[in-house]
């Protein structure tokens, strides 16, 4: 075991004491990725279906609903540890999507369902990585991060093309009640590791990293935001990235509606199969090359 460590360090650079924690992070991450993963060719499957109006609308549910959701888990992260926080987030939408799979048994209409589905699953886009990280990034000062992270964040590209490839192979049986119960099992599968998480870093100095708190204030974030020059910078070119995306997501839905949902689900499946290994690739071989030669700067302006 020992030479296992060492020859896992010497790749890594992760630390012998480290290596338990970075290994259920990975399979932590791996697991909400592949849940998000899976659900989502099948929501992106659906607007075909819909008007151009019934797609804005359900934006606009989102948007609300979202809101409404943040707002209610920034007054619990900032009264509760996010050791209570994070399972509690998880079940919380586990035991939701399963109330949605009942509705879907139980012979609620069909297409109103689907809305429900498709405004819930991104709504839990939201929480699923940012809570993770929120976790996770507490337990770690930089030194650490630095030789972790990278490592952990694998488990989020793997699970990116997990996801996909199960929907591509399973296209005909993953109707939207299907997938609801599968990431209902995955989430609650999540609860075991974040125990285990738990208990390992009881064991580990924080150096006070755990005295953090966050406001009850909702609207803190929105003062940082506009107190900041750089967050600005980056909430601009959020809006412009997200504009250009809600038109390109247009365009895709008029495109798919010559499909069936089923050919639908595994072309989208097929995207993000073919984006997310792309993605590892061009990371590993391109950016850390681009950016060394020409600078952060230049490297984050190219992405546009």
């Amino acid at each position: 075991m020992l030479k296992h460590d060492n020859f896992f360090t010497q790749l890594t650079q992760i630390e012998p004491s480290e290596i338990k924690g970075a290994f259920v992070s990975f399979l932590f991450i791996f697991l909400l990725m592949a849940s998000y993963m899976i659900m989502k060719p099948v929501r992106d499957a659906l607007p075909s279906d819909w008007g151009d109006v019934s797609l804005a609308q359900q934006w606009t549910y989102t948007f609300i609903v979202s809101t409404i959701a943040v707002a209610i888990y920034n007054v619990f992260a900032s009264r509760i540890s996010l050791r209570k926080i994070v399972p509690g987030v998880f079940v919380f939408f586990a035991i939701s999507f399963l109330g949605i799979y009942s509705a879907y048994r139980a012979g609620v209409e069909v297409t109103f369902l689907g809305k429900v589905f498709y405004v819930w699953s991104s709504v839990f886009s939201l929480f699923h990585i940012s809570v993770f990280w929120s976790f996770i990034s507490q337990h770690y000062n930089k030194s650490e991060s630095k030789r972790v992270f990278g490592f952990i964040n694998t488990g989020a590209s793997a699970g990116a093309i997990c996801g996909p490839l199960l929907i591509i192979l399973l296209a005909k049986s993953m109707s939207v009640d299907n997938i609801l119960l599968v990431t209902s099992v995955v989430l609650i599968s999540t609860l075991p590791l974040i125990a285990i998480l738990n208990r390992h870093f009881d064991k580990k100095e924080t150096e006070g990293q755990r005295a953090v708190t966050l406001s009850s204030n909702p609207f803190t974030g929105f003062q940082e935001l506009l107190t900041h020059k750089r967050l600005l910078g980056i909430a601009l070119f959020i809006f412009l990235f997200t504009g250009i995306s809600a038109f390109l997501y247009s365009t895709q839905k008029e495109l798919l509606i010559e499909y069936s949902r089923v050919e639908r689900k595994q072309l989208l499946g097929s995207v993000e199969l073919a984006t997310n290994i792309l993605t590892i690739i061009i990371g590993i071989f391109a950016t850390n090359r681009i950016a060394r030669k020409f600078g952060m700067a230049t490297t984050l302006s190219l992405v546009p």
